[in-house]
């Protein structure tokens, strides 16, 4: 089992790699930005669970699909910068903490 400061560079490493890859990929519908906003690595190094955020928060689902869309292209490009035996899957998932702050914040002021 890897340390918990090697977890830490993976997670730093995987966010780093797959931000760039958003931006060389650059087919993304217009008007729709997105963002990493977490990477948690299994223990394992199986699975990395990789949080992203998307403005505006409406193009969230085309967001998910161009991230699942090129899956293989990102995959690979983490495989080539962590030169490990065994790299972890990734899994994307909605960062939801800025639209949900944005709705308590707009009830707040109902």
């Amino acid at each position: 089992m890897p340390s918990d400061r090697r977890l830490e560079r993976i997670n730093e490493a995987i966010n780093r790699v797959i931000g760039e890859a958003i931006l060389e990929l650059g087919n993304l519908p217009p008007a729709i930005f997105i963002s990493v906003s977490g990477v948690k690595v299994a223990p394992s190094l199986e699975w990395a669970t990789v949080k992203i955020s998307v403005f505006p928060d409406e193009g969230s689902a085309m967001a998910l699909d161009f991230l699942k869309r090129n899956r293989v292209i990102i995959q690979s490009k983490i495989n080539d910068a962590l030169h490990a035996r065994r790299t972890p899957k990734i899994n994307f998932v909605l960062d939801r903490t800025i639209a949900d702050a944005e709705a308590l914040r707009h009830e707040a002021e109902l």
